[in-house]
């Protein structure tokens, strides 16, 4: 009981410090950008002990840094790539509305549009197929990188090295039986998914399920996110895969440009009327 009671203590003094912490950092604006730690303790009434260990700390993760001059506090840079990755988001969503409205309505299938960050995709929107049975997700929602097809659409237009050594870091996480959990496999399959041009996932997510995605590329030309469609095996047989890969990879070249990119999109490369099949899964 007393263990408990400690843990409850340490979470609620943590949460606590957490408050202090996002006070302080709304403090800093345009127009007050630096800011001493005698001016934080009077403006929030905090002990000035409790504001130099926070302003130390975010110094420490390089959040802010201290004028050499006359010891104010500013914010750094790094706060940018925050910002970058909710505009992403935000500009994503906005640029890729069209393109879910029109797979949904030529497929009725579930239209998922997903970022990867570090070895998750987070889904940014979803538009659910019409059906009973179909296939349901939450926006916000983070499943790991190999879940389904747009994990694989975005891994395998990354640089081959970088993809390796991801793959090092990051296990490969088993769904169903027939999740592709073997290294040299996966890379194989990456390798069928820019002949394609698109990603199949059979059943590796969600046992009778299937879906097609594809990679949307940023203004500098990386994959970042992707769109796939998802239906059930027996609304989506295999004779289809060729038809809807084509589909869900044509509408994330036009969510790619209209998101500023100016590379070759992957609908120009010639496809085959099937997909590659992919051999020795395991």
């Amino acid at each position: 009981m007393g263990c408990l009671e400690g843990d409850a203590k340490a979470i609620i003094a943590m949460l606590g410090t957490l408050v202090k912490v996002l006070k302080i950092l709304e403090l800093f604006t345009v127009h007050h950008p630096k800011w001493g730690i005698t001016e934080i303790s009077k403006k929030l009434k905090l002990n000035k002990s409790s504001v130099f260990r926070i302003l130390q700390t975010l110094e420490d993760r390089g959040y802010v840094r201290q004028d050499p001059v006359d010891r104010g506090y500013m914010l750094t840079a790094k706060f940018l790539g925050l910002g970058t990755v909710i505009a992403s988001q935000m500009d994503i969503f906005i640029q890729s509305k069209d393109g879910i409205d029109y797979l949904w309505k030529k497929t009725q299938g579930t239209i998922s549009l997903r970022v990867l960050e570090g070895s998750e995709l987070i889904t940014v929107a979803i538009r659910e197929s019409p059906q009973a049975l179909r296939v349901s997700h939450q926006v916000g929602s983070r499943v790991n990188f190999n879940w389904g097809s747009i994990g694989k659409a975005i891994l395998a237009y990354l640089p081959e090295q970088r993809v390796k050594e991801f793959l090092k870091r990051h296990p490969l996480k088993r769904f169903t039986s027939k999740t592709v959990l073997s290294t040299g496999a996966f890379l194989g399959e990456l390798e069928h998914v820019r002949k394609n041009g698109f990603a199949l996932s059979d059943e590796e997510a969600l046992q009778g399920v299937r879906s097609v995605g594809a990679p949307i590329f940023n203004i500098p030309g990386i994959a970042f996110a992707g769109i796939s469609i998802g239906l059930p095996v027996f609304r989506f047989p295999k004779s289809k895969v060729g038809e809807l890969g084509r589909l869900v990879q044509q509408t994330a070249d036009r969510i790619s440009k209209n998101l500023g990119y100016n590379g070759p999109l992957i609908a120009t490369v010639k496809i085959k009327k099937k997909a590659t099949p992919v051999k020795g899964r395991r």
